[in-house]
């Protein structure tokens, strides 16, 4: 009896002797040369992202990678310097195409058996290409909702401006949609301020 694929043996159905008629599952063979995963992302998170492009993967230090010399890895790692990268192998639906949501597949080359399947959480995954985008401090949202932020006009007064946010790196947040290079927003403690309210204007950075 022969496997269809080529594979390791995951699970194993059936035991010597068993009885087995055709169509019968005997054992699970799975190939893990490369590893696969997927993130649900909004439109607007894919427009920056490009087919075949490479990112790094950043593993949480409680996993261990160290090397296990006594295993069937493909090659000798770095341990916690190895480097582990993930190439965007599918955007579905793909850009061309209208949709509010896509799913991004990346795939792993794991050839050398470092990785392995359904075992990793919390991984960070850091793009190899930079955009210009607008941001705003993250102090500026007004909760946590990250859809609201106050501006202030050229008189000093102050209007709540609903933005669509996307992405932030804890200091500063990007805006897709609601604001404008050049506005001023306020930042820091919201508490007593509302739609309409006169404020003294001193920039970020300004000496007073």
């Amino acid at each position: 009896m022969t496997s269809p694929v080529d594979g390791e043996v995951l699970i194993i159905y059936q035991r010597e002797g068993a009885y087995v008629q055709a169509g019968m599952p005997v054992a699970l063979v799975g190939d893990f040369d490369r590893l696969t995963f997927s993130l649900n992302l909004a439109d607007f998170d894919t427009r920056h992202l490009k087919v075949e492009e490479t990112s790094l993967l950043t593993f949480p230090e409680r996993w261990n990678m160290g090397k296990a010399y006594d295993t069937e890895y493909g090659a000798g790692n770095k341990g916690w310097k190895q480097k582990v990268t993930a190439r965007l192998k599918e955007i579905v639906p793909p850009l061309s195409e209208p949709a509010d949501v896509r799913r991004a597949v990346w795939e792993v080359d794991n050839r050398t058996r470092l990785l392995e399947p359904m075992t990793y959480t919390r991984v960070t995954m850091q793009t190899g290409s930079a955009y210009r985008c607008l941001t705003v401090p993250l102090s500026a949202m007004v909760d946590s909702a990250h859809d609201r932020v106050y501006v202030v006009d050229e008189e000093g007064i102050l209007h709540l401006k609903r933005i669509e946010a996307g992405a932030d790196d804890g200091t500063y947040i990007e805006i897709y949609a609601g604001l404008s290079e050049g506005e001023a927003v306020v930042t820091g403690s919201m508490e007593g301020l509302s739609d309409g309210t006169k404020a003294e204007l001193h920039l970020e950075g300004e000496k007073s």
